[in-house]
């Protein structure tokens, strides 16, 4: 069974995919397949469904809500070929199962393998580890608050590979590859001085040092209009590189 996060939420046994709807009872069994072969706190469940605003019968809630998801279960893989169980298990719950694949785990072993010394082998993980995005993470559901703090992670996590694979090519000296996917992070994260200052160095190692010191400029605007501060030490560093003279390669 393959489960696919990094985008629309799907499960897939076989050869149909299956598109997840956003419910409580999803997200509980979201949470124990991310968590599988891990016990899952009742209290941790607990604050997935309902957050700090816990029904008078939050542990009965919790046990049917259990029941469901059990049922979806079945619904997934009628034939049981993944032998997926929800066991009860002090403190909480626990799921377990064969062949399980979540694409969340395939990305956490590239993201590491992204980090070796080796540069090609960094490269190239890299490059697979965004390859398993096709959107924003949990797209179509509703996170509560746990997998919403698991969102925000990958989000983040996503973000240093990303940082990884565009040091990577700049050290190989791909200056002008790197600067559409920068000029595109830096629209869809404005107030991120690490895609700032990368768009900086490759507009000014391509030889285009006026792009470069408009691009600072439009950096330091946009901090302090929204954040009432100046661009940091790194940014600063790259506007005197710039003003003491092209470094084009």
């Amino acid at each position: 069974m393959r489960i696919r996060l990094l985008g629309p939420c799907t499960v897939q046994q076989g050869h149909t995919p299956t598109v997840l709807r956003p419910s409580r009872r999803t997200n509980l069994l979201l949470l124990l397949l991310i968590e599988h072969d891990r016990i899952v706190p009742n209290r941790q469940l607990a604050n997935e469904l309902w957050g700090d605003e816990y029904p008078v019968h939050a542990i009965n809630d919790l046990h049917a809500h259990v029941s469901r998801a059990r049922r979806y279960l079945r619904e997934w893989d009628p034939s049981d070929s993944a032998e997926l169980r929800i066991h009860a298990a002090f403190p909480g719950y626990r799921l377990t199962g064969d062949r399980l694949v979540l694409d969340t785990e395939e990305f956490s072993e590239l993201l590491a393998l992204s980090r070796s010394e080796n540069r090609r082998t960094a490269e190239a993980s890299a490059r697979q580890a965004l390859a398993l995005w096709g959107g924003r993470s949990f797209e179509g559901l509703r996170p509560g608050p746990v997998l919403g703090g698991i969102q925000k992670r990958l989000e983040e996590e996503k973000s240093l590979v990303r940082l990884r694979l565009t040091d990577l090519l700049l050290d190989q000296g791909r200056h002008t590859e790197v600067v559409p996917d920068l000029s595109e992070l830096v629209t869809r994260h404005p107030l991120d001085e690490r895609y700032h200052l990368r768009l900086i160095i490759a507009l000014h190692r391509s030889g285009r040092p006026a792009a470069a010191l408009e691009a600072y400029h439009r950096a330091r605007q946009t901090l302090i209009e929204n954040l009432g501060m100046e661009p940091g030490p790194q940014l600063r560093g790259c506007l005197q590189d710039i003003l003491d003279g092209p470094k084009a390669d």
